[in-house]
């Protein structure tokens, strides 16, 4: 059914794989539509109560995949954009727990995927960072949300370096909530997800809901103005017309 993921019922729960592991789990525009496609699903599944998002391959998720973004046009890049953000938005507001669990790493809108998700779980090999900055960008879109994690000093550091934090850092910081060995992350997460999908449904959405409410509200507003800065840095070095 899918191109890019691979879905697996385990009632109660839904184990969703990123699957393009030749290119690091990069995101794709159809890949990010698969997703959101697949969570609208487990939305409407009531045998599903909570969602694990993994990957294959050795790296959980290398960021955004915008090829050659030089040869984009603005409205390509736009599109591709716009979908991050329904990604970003589905997972945000779902009212079913959903688990990351990371091995090899999350960079770029890989990590921001990770801060939308409501859990984490890690490799203990696992690294974490911004490196856009590496390659003439930084990190619009994922500073959205990530800024309720990190303080400022180190978001900075982050971005304006493309340092990798290693993932007994991430979780002192609070990126992630446990660390396991490597081959053991998704394993983990099932289990938690199993954990947590015993508790009351409706209390578990309604909390969701009450915490977006609250501390995600303008989270739309943020991420569609890193979008516009994106596009807007793109033009200013002359990289697009």
């Amino acid at each position: 059914m899918y191109k890019y993921i691979e879905v697996e019922e385990k009632i109660p729960i839904l184990i969703l794989r990123l699957n393009r592991p030749d290119m690091q789990n990069k995101l794709n525009i159809e890949m990010m539509q698969e997703i959101i496609s697949s969570l609208r699903e487990a939305e409407k599944n009531s045998n599903i109560r909570a969602i694990v998002l993994s990957s294959k391959g050795n790296i959980f998720c290398g960021g955004g995949d915008l090829g050659n973004y030089k040869e984009k046009t603005v409205l390509e890049l736009k599109r591709f954009g716009e979908e991050f953000i329904n990604l970003h938005l589905s997972i945000i507001k779902l009212s079913k727990p959903i688990i990351c669990a990371i091995k090899g790493g999350a960079f770029g809108g890989g990590l921001s995927l990770v801060d939308a998700c409501d859990f984490a779980i890690s490799g203990k090999d696992a690294k974490f960072g911004f490196p856009e900055i590496k390659v003439g960008l930084v990190p619009m879109m994922a500073l959205a949300d990530i800024g309720r994690t990190l303080n400022k000093k180190l978001i900075n550091y982050l971005s304006l370096t493309g340092i990798e934090l290693l993932a007994e850092e991430a979780k002192n910081l609070g990126i992630i909530n446990e660390i396991v060995e490597s081959e053991m992350a998704e394993k983990r997460a099932i289990d938690f997800a199993l954990e947590i999908s015993e508790k009351d449904s409706i209390a578990i959405a309604f909390y969701k809901q009450l915490y977006r409410q609250i501390y995600e509200k303008d989270y739309e507003e943020r991420i569609e103005k890193g979008l516009n800065v994106f596009i807007n840095l793109l033009k200013a070095k002359g990289e697009i017309d």
